[in-house]
């Protein structure tokens, strides 16, 4: 564990006992999720990262609100005092995914007002290639949105006067904290949702090409994991079935062939020394399986569904891993 972090939570923690003991209300202090991460000398949370930040929060009774693996990388958290270290019942972490996740949900969108003139809304959705704006008179108060379908449903119909409200139509919106697929329907059948914030302010806009973005960022690492399974499948089919049964974890589970084990198992199975000899291959075995294990380990954190997915630089590693196995298989 990281000295900084440590230190910093321990001095928000004995301050905030401090306070309590002292018979005040324990002042809770308010940072970022990256900030929290930064403490640890992370950039985005990992599932082992999550586990080592509840194991200190926990060792110095401490918890976030909202709860830090939940909320968005920038978004506001209050670190305070567990709840059940201090005789009331805590409530538990929350394991549903909420929109809120999405970066686009914490962006204030570009808005228009309902007596602007449509011009002005055609031209700034020209420009950001923008297929509606909402309509708004303050950042609580939405009258509705103008987007390109309700242009043209206007015209068509012969409404369509010169300014904004005449070319709008109702808006669809979304609670920052429901569920990330509560907001899929609207958003397929509209193509945006509106984000309102717990201050009731619009927080941002989830469009259909953010959603097909965060699936393609979800989509790839699994596909290309399930490749890198599947090179592995067919380089330990050539080890007898006991020497597969031996690697397996379950030693109940009957092995018929190498489709009945797991990434552990291919990873144990190619460990030794004798075995991999046995493959004929004139690979290095310790940097191949030293690549496997980084493997395993963003295996874990995609299957986990970590906050913030996989970097850039860990994709392109498991490319290069899959590209690499494809030459050996």
């Amino acid at each position: 564990m990281p000295n900084q972090a440590h230190e910093k939570l321990k001095t928000i923690a004995d301050r905030m006992k401090a306070e309590r003991d002292g018979g005040a209300m324990p002042v809770a202090e308010l940072t970022t999720v990256r900030e929290l991460l930064g403490w640890f000398n992370y950039s985005r949370r990992s599932d082992r990262l999550i586990r080592r930040i509840r194991t200190k929060f926990a060792e110095l009774d401490l918890r976030t609100d909202p709860d830090f693996e939940r909320q968005h990388i920038d978004g506001d958290i209050s670190i305070e005092l567990d709840m059940e270290a201090t005789g009331v019942r805590k409530e538990p972490v929350d394991p549903t995914v909420r929109i809120g996740v999405l970066p686009t949900a914490h962006r204030p969108p570009t808005s228009v007002r309902p007596t602007d003139p449509l011009d002005k809304a055609t031209t700034n959705m020209l420009i950001h290639d923008f297929s509606q704006l909402p309509v708004m008179v303050n950042p609580r108060d939405v009258k509705g949105v103008v987007s390109w379908r309700s242009i043209g449903t206007a015209f068509a119909l012969g409404r369509l006067g010169d300014e904004v409200r005449h070319g709008m139509e109702e808006h669809r919106e979304i609670a920052i904290d429901a569920p990330f697929f509560d907001a899929i329907k609207d958003i397929w059948e509209h193509g945006y949702v509106l984000v309102r914030d717990l201050d009731r302010t619009i927080s941002g806009i989830v469009t259909a090409s953010d959603f097909a973005r965060q699936f393609a960022q979800l989509a790839q690492p699994f596909l290309v994991i399930g490749e890198i399974e599947l090179h592995l499948r067919n380089l330990v089919s050539k080890f007898t079935l006991s020497e597969m049964a031996e690697a397996s974890d379950d030693p109940d589970r009957p092995i018929e062939g190498s489709w009945d084990l797991n990434f552990g198992a291919y990873c144990r199975l190619l460990a030794k020394r004798d075995r991999w000899d046995k493959l004929g291959l004139r690979v290095d075995r310790a940097t191949f399986m030293r690549n496997l294990d980084q493997v395993r380990e963003m295996r874990n954190e995609v299957m986990h569904f970590a906050p913030d997915g996989l970097d850039p630089d860990e994709v392109d590693k498991l490319e290069r891993v899959a590209m690499f196995l494809r030459m050996l298989t």
